[in-house]
């Protein structure tokens, strides 16, 4: 019989909450089991960026990137039609944005990669606000 550390059996749970999103959608199951892994944002830290994608930005936001991002710039925008991301303006001001009549505008934390392709890291965030803050956050693991 095998015995784990307690290092990979936090792992495990890590891939199993992974699993049980990506397979089910369950959000509120995989939080629960994401909420009982000690030390859950240093071991995010050692886990590959596509086990994480899906339980950041439909789970638990806070997550760190994974280990394999390749990502070389982090940035938050508008979310467009068919979930374009639509950067910000060069002045920077959100407020230049506007959302077309009767809409709701959302917001998107990105990652791009030395090939200039966004990736969705969060999505559908209400508040330009909390969108910075999750993008500099993230930001603040590239340097």
């Amino acid at each position: 019989m095998t015995t784990l550390t307690s290092t990979e059996f936090a792992a495990g749970a890590l891939w199993a909450a992974n699993i049980l999103m990506s397979t089910t959608r369950d959000t509120a199951s995989a939080a629960e089991i994401l909420c009982r892994i000690p030390n859950l944002h240093s071991l995010a830290m050692q886990t590959a960026e596509k086990d994480l994608a899906a339980l950041r930005e439909f789970v638990l936001n806070e997550l760190p990137l994974g280990t394999d991002h390749g990502f070389t710039r982090i940035a938050y925008g508008a979310e467009g039609v068919g979930n374009e991301i639509i950067e910000l303006p060069a002045s920077g001001d959100v407020d230049e944005l506007v959302a077309a009549p009767g809409d709701t505008l959302l917001w998107v934390v990105y990652g791009v990669n030395a090939d200039g392709a966004k990736h969705p890291l969060i999505a559908s965030i209400d508040n330009p606000d909390i969108a910075a803050k999750y993008a500099t956050e993230l930001a603040s693991q590239l340097a």
